[in-house]
């Protein structure tokens, strides 16, 4: 719904930076329906901004010449690349063009800004609270911009400045985000088609799958555990874990304010186990002393669900969670006469080896693993207790999709990825020379 203000507005002035498409476009057209006039700066102006009653004034520039440095210019997303990749050259041209170019811009209109009680509104994302692989360069100049705009809602009172976080929408960055793929994404190897081909079939159901009780044993050795389940997803995995351990409302769950299983699986806790989530907000990780402050210790008459589980993630949002916290918050969960889950999607990341994956994975009560991330399978494995028609049913013939997983999860494969990892981690290490 348009403001009041822009909607009485006379005489008024926007400055829209990447005003040619995506969000620039479409926040530039906004303003002039509703009577304000529009600088729009760009790189190039598609086609006009016509049909209404307001003025649009196009100006092209581009921050990457320096005599047009003075004005703002529209986000980008390039470069693609892990750190260990980049080159640094691109990495200054994109903070110049996301950070430094911002700045540039608001610096020569602030002494407008102040005298007319003025508005920046800088576009954020959710980039600039949570690590993305290859996103680097994007995270950290969103995480910038941010703190910029804070800086500038303290020292100019007289000045409106926030940041907003539009959400996901269908532009041309979005289009190079989906061309790009991530670590979700996997294609089947010629060797993967041929052990699907001549996979033998069984009914899983009444556990006669050769192929997936020979699966499920192998990944129960592997993380130290009594037995392991076959699951089609990461969220499927830690609904079916969690809802083994939540089965007596009123019941709470304490997690991380960013962790998958809060933000991005549809509230299944509140559905499928009928409990409550408590999430926290701590950087990088949980601590002992989080569970501390937010564990409930009893029912207060009835009024309150008492905690029965703490759900970890590893690695949350690529920062490994170090075995020495998740022992003091098993102990103390424990101590309490609740349980700890944990979502190990990327546990392979985090571990150096199959001894300090196995580590891990003793020091939860149940977790879940996903062998599409590092590893180029499809689907996922838990190891619950409980049969996995409970919340979302069971695949009788299985073995097709268990065999890609069988086939990539041998010793040699895994040997191989926590080998690869383990270079990584040693590479963290090393001090910058």
């Amino acid at each position: 719904m348009p403001s009041p203000k822009l909607q009485s507005a006379k005489g008024a002035l926007a400055i829209v930076t990447g005003a040619s498409r995506g969000i620039g476009r479409a926040i530039a057209l906004a303003f002039l329906q509703q009577g304000v006039s529009v600088l729009g700066v760009s790189r190039t102006i598609s086609d006009p901004l016509e049909g209404t009653s307001a003025e649009f004034i196009p100006c092209i520039a581009d921050v990457t010449n320096t005599d047009d440095q003075k004005l703002n210019n529209a986000g980008t997303l390039d470069p693609l690349a892990k750190l260990s990749d980049i080159d640094l050259s691109d990495w200054r041209h994109h903070f110049e063009v996301n950070v430094v170019a911002v700045l540039a811009l608001t610096q020569l209109a602030l002494p407008m800004l102040r005298a007319t009680n003025g508005r920046v509104i800088n576009i954020s994302s959710g980039a600039a609270s949570s690590a993305y692989q290859g996103w680097a360069a994007y995270c950290a100049s969103k995480a910038a911009l941010n703190m910029v705009t804070k800086s500038m809602a303290v020292e100019e009172p007289e000045v409106v400045a926030i940041a907003v976080r539009p959400g996901v929408v269908d532009t041309d960055m979005q289009k190079v985000i989906r061309s790009v793929g991530h670590d979700t994404a996997t294609t089947p190897s010629p060797a993967m088609l041929a052990a699907m081909v001549s996979a033998p079939v069984g009914d899983d159901v009444l556990g006669e799958d050769p192929t997936v009780n020979e699966l499920e044993h192998m990944v129960a050795n592997l993380c130290g555990h009594e037995s392991a389940l076959f699951c089609v997803s990461s969220t499927m995995a830690n609904q079916l874990a969690i809802r083994t351990h939540l089965c007596n409302p009123p019941e709470s769950m304490l997690c991380h304010w960013d962790s998958h299983i809060f933000k991005y699986e549809s509230g299944g806790t509140s559905l499928h186990s009928q409990a409550q989530m408590i999430p926290i907000k701590s950087s990088p990780n949980l601590s002992v002393q989080d569970i501390k402050d937010h564990f409930i210790t009893g029912s207060f008459l009835g009024h309150c669900a008492p905690t029965h589980l703490v759900a970890l993630e590893n690695t949350m949002s690529g920062v490994v969670m170090p075995i020495a916290d998740i022992r003091d918050i098993g102990q103390f969960t424990r101590s309490m006469g609740a349980l700890v889950h944990m979502d190990g999607s990327r546990l392979w990341n985090a571990a150096a080896d199959k001894k300090e994956l196995r580590e891990y994975a003793t020091l939860v009560d149940s977790l879940s693993l996903c062998l599409s991330k590092g590893m180029g399978c499809p689907v996922e494995l838990s190891q619950a207790l409980k049969p996995k028609g409970v919340i979302l049913g069971a695949v009788y013939e299985g073995s097709h999709l268990r065999i890609v997983l069988h086939h990539q999860i041998d010793d040699e494969c895994v040997d191989m990825i926590l080998a690869t990892v383990n270079k990584l981690h040693l590479a963290a290490s090393e001090p910058a020379k």
